[in-house]
């Protein structure tokens, strides 16, 4: 009985196949899903900036539709408005350690899932089954939103 166990499957919109549970663009899906869900969560812990979380959170889920209906992509245009100004990242490393808000940590993962994403995101882009829903005018909006990110946390620990 135990033999004839198999791990599920699902069907893939993107590439018409039927994939594993450990395919790569699960993990991408995955990463999408756990960055929306720290988003969600700024909205609270970061009232201010309330309404770019959400703008933020829109963005994802019209890019994950344009990537399964390979449609235009989403704006990315109000991520470019909110990296205006200096160009300077400065040190993350030392930005958590000095934060005295816990903004600012929530923010930095925040970051790091995007930068996970744009990882997953391009080894998508290199699979022939995948490549026409992981476009590079698909991917242009992730610089910014990272980016965005990290001003924010530079921004709340008055930096």
């Amino acid at each position: 009985m135990e033999k004839d166990l198999k791990f599920p499957t699902f069907e893939c919109m993107i590439s018409n196949t039927v994939e594993q549970y450990d395919s790569d663009v699960e993990m991408y899906f995955i990463k999408n899903q756990e960055l929306s869900t720290r988003l969600a969560e700024l909205r609270f812990s970061d009232p201010e900036f309330k309404e770019n979380y959400e703008k933020m959170l829109n963005y994802l889920k019209e890019l994950s539709h344009s990537i399964v209906y390979k449609t235009e992509p989403p704006t990315h245009q109000f991520l470019i408005d909110l990296c205006m100004g200096p160009e300077d990242e400065g040190d993350t490393l030392k930005l958590l350690m000095e934060s005295k808000d816990r903004v600012v940590p929530q923010l930095i993962r925040s970051s790091l899932i995007v930068r996970e994403m744009m990882f997953w995101f391009v080894r998508m882009s290199k699979i022939p089954s995948f490549s026409e829903g992981f476009t590079v005018d698909r991917f242009q909006g992730f610089s910014f939103l990272r980016l965005a990110l990290v001003y924010r946390a530079l921004k709340i620990n008055g930096n």
